[in-house]
């Protein structure tokens, strides 16, 4: 193995077990993916990804599997808000439950990631959208387990101005990191990224390759963290078939 590509896969792969396709209980996603942090290319492997609604059940779930290595890395997922009065409302209901979840679990687990969706229409409202990211940037969420500051991750589902809606996030996220860069090193601000969907189980749920490079060229040019869901299908090409059009990507995430 080159080391270049021991570079770019090196704790690449989410493990997403409880949601579709695989739609797994948790105590079959908790074995799996303690049983993968076992196998030869364990390096690959990076966070359990996990609902904030579900972490007591993870942690009641896992109490009895951990085994005596380095801790669990999470990625929560945070409540979904179909309006912007109850982001907010959301979010903090969210940041509860991590923190209580990190005070029970010290030394067992990491939590270094939190992905949230941001409600339609939102993106298109520059003032809530700068108030609604400033927002969740004040509220702490406790890592002191963690190496490294949380990172937010945020999510746009795509409208009919979908590249305006891109960059209008994308820029909002840009000048938020700035902001935070100015505050003191001790203050352990969350870095924000930003969380493109390229795949689901339905056809509808791929995007197209301009909405693809569109979301990359845009968190180059900002300097943005860019994560992606890329669903498990057996081929990486184009489909002819009418079920399933658009492009298929390799899994990164599983």
């Amino acid at each position: 193995m080159t080391q270049s590509l021991r570079a770019l896969m090196e704790k690449a792969i989410d493990y997403a077990g409880l949601f579709p396709p695989a739609n797994l209980p948790m105590e079959k996603a908790v074995a799996d993916y303690n049983g993968y942090r076992e196998c030869p290319n364990s390096w690959m492997l990076s966070r359990f990804i996990c609902p904030t609604t579900r972490l007591s059940e993870f942690e009641e779930t896992y109490a009895g599997l951990l085994k005596k290595r380095e801790p669990y890395l999470i990625s929560t997922l945070g409540r979904k808000a179909d309006e912007p009065d109850l982001f907010l409302e959301y979010v903090q209901k969210d940041v509860e439950a991590i923190n209580r979840f990190v005070e029970c679990n010290v030394e067992k687990v990491v939590v270094d990631a939190f992905e949230l969706c941001l409600p339609p229409g939102l993106a298109s409202q520059p003032e809530k959208l700068e108030k609604g990211l400033d927002s969740v940037s004040k509220i702490k969420i406790h890592h002191a387990t963690s190496p490294s500051r949380v990172t937010v991750y945020y999510e746009v589902t795509l409208s009919l101005s979908w590249q305006e809606d891109i960059d209008s996030i994308i820029r909002a996220i840009a000048r938020q990191n700035r902001s935070s860069i100015t505050q003191s090193t001790s203050d352990k601000t969350s870095i924000v990224g930003f969380k493109f969907r390229c795949g689901g189980i339905k056809a509808e749920q791929f995007p197209s390759v301009e909405q693809v490079v569109c979301c990359v060229k845009s968190c180059i040019n900002e300097r943005v963290r860019l994560t992606g869901i890329f669903m498990h299908i057996k081929n990486p090409l184009r489909a002819t078939r009418s079920q399933t059009p658009g492009f298929y990507f390799p899994t990164m995430v599983f």
